[in-house]
This record gives C-alpha cells, structure tokens and sequence, in this order.
C-alpha cells in the first residue's frame, strides 16, 4: 500500500513539473511579429508562416531572416520587433542591427535611428561585403541630424564619409545654404570631374554662382543642367530594400 502512495505521489510531482515548465516555456516563448492582413495575400502567407515557425523554434539568423522579409514588404513596425529579438539572441548581429536601425529610421524616430547606427557602426567589422552599409550608415546619421535641424552635427557626418557622393552632395547643399558656397565649390568640381554630366551637382554649381552673384557663370551651370541626368541617388532605401523583396517578396512566389 505504501509503495502505490508513493508511486502516485511521484506520478502526481512530475505532472506538476512537467505542467510548470510547458506553462513557463510557452510564456517565455516569443511570437513572431506578422501583421495579420498579409493573410489575404496567398503569395505572402506560405513565405510569412514558414519563416515564422523557422524563427521560434530557430538562431538569431532565423529571426533576421523574418525580419528581412518583413522589411521588404514595408511593414517596418513588425520588420522592428523581429529584429529585435534576433539581436537579444545575438548583440553582435551587425546586419539585425543595421536593419533595426533602417526601420527606426524609415519610422521617424531619429535619435533611436541614430543609437542604433552607431552601435552598427562600432560592431562592424569591416569586412569588404558590409563596407556599403558602413557608408549608408554614416549618411543616414547625417540625414538625421538634418531632420532634427542641428546643421552643424550634420556637417560633420557628411564630412566623415567623404567617399560616398551622396555625402558629397549633402555637405556641398548645406555649405550653399548656409551662406558657404566659396567653400562648397570646390567639392562640386571634385564630383563634377567624376561625374561630368550630374543633374544634381551642376544644380550646386548653379546655387552656388548665384549666391557669389557670378552671372556668366550661373548661366553656363543652367545650360549643364539642361544636358545632364539624375546620376546620384541620394536615398539609398530602394538599394537596401529591393534585394528583400526580390528574396522574399511576390515576384519571387510568383514564379513559384
């Protein structure tokens, strides 16, 4: 009689043990963010559901990839979360961090944008395959400042990342505007020799002859523009963001 006591005892704790850790296992696990409406989109479902389960039960990497997906299709809130539990699994994720860092961004929260960048921009490695982002990082910084109106911080960035001409064109812009543009010619010529027939740097040269009140000179930078075209992009979101929505996206289940 004692003996079965003490078996039902033992059954009756390890159900108790057993219950505890599935309840406290279900709690600590974390849903993967989706937004409910890509349901009613068929070729999104099957590429959502399975990079959904492949995160819960997944790495860092898994999470990411969700993110990155998410991220694609524009949905920067959900694309935020998903990143944000790839880097609590792994802090050193460069590429979670930039993502976490773009979509604070794209969402208007500068100073958090900002954080995150700089964290992105110290883990970094650089290593030859992430050095755009390295540039992209910097030059976000710097439209950051400009968006929160402090010119000087801005100047700065764009200064340190000389090498990107989307930087180039910023700093030369905000030189002009600020009353600079002796200063800001001889970044325009530098860019103009590069690229000889740019739209956007021969606009500068205009800006910046009618600041010096160099008529001759404005006229001949207008009759430029007429012949030049949109050779630097000055946002890089679509390069960043295409390459998801090719990998993860509806021309890619499409031709499923």
């Amino acid at each position: 009689m004692i003996y079965v006591v003490r078996v039902v005892i033992m059954l009756l704790v390890f159900e108790v043990v057993a219950c505890g850790y599935l309840l406290s296992s279900k709690m600590l696990s974390v849903e993967p963010a989706v937004p409910a409406f890509y349901l009613d989109d068929p070729l999104l479902r099957r590429t959502f559901e399975k990079l959904s389960r492949q995160a819960q039960s997944g790495n860092d990497l898994d999470w990411q990839h969700l993110a990155e997906a998410l991220l694609g299709q524009g949905y920067y809130a959900y694309a935020e979360s998903n990143y944000r539990e790839a880097l609590k699994l792994n802090p050193d994720n460069v590429e979670a961090r930039f993502g976490l860092a773009f979509c604070l961004d794209k969402m208007g929260r500068t100073e958090s944008s900002t954080r995150e960048y700089r964290i992105f921009l110290e883990k970094e490695t650089r290593r030859p395959e992430s050095q755009k982002l390295v540039f992209y990082a910097k030059y976000a910084i710097g439209r950051n400042f400009l968006r929160e109106e402090k010119l000087p911080e801005a100047e700065k960035e764009f200064r340190e990342n000389s090498k990107f001409i989307p930087a180039n064109y910023q700093l030369a812009k905000l030189l002009i505007r600020s009353e600079r543009a002796e200063e800001a010619l001889p970044l325009i010529n530098k860019n103009l020799k590069g690229i000889p027939f740019s739209l956007g740097f021969h606009f500068l040269n205009y800006l910046a002859m009618q600041e010096l009140n160099r008529p001759e000179q404005a006229q001949s930078a207008r009759e430029m523009i007429e012949k030049s075209a949109y050779l630097v992009s000055l946002n890089f979101n679509n390069d960043y963001i295409d390459p998801f929505y090719m990998k993860y996206g509806q021309e890619r289940n499409a031709t499923e």
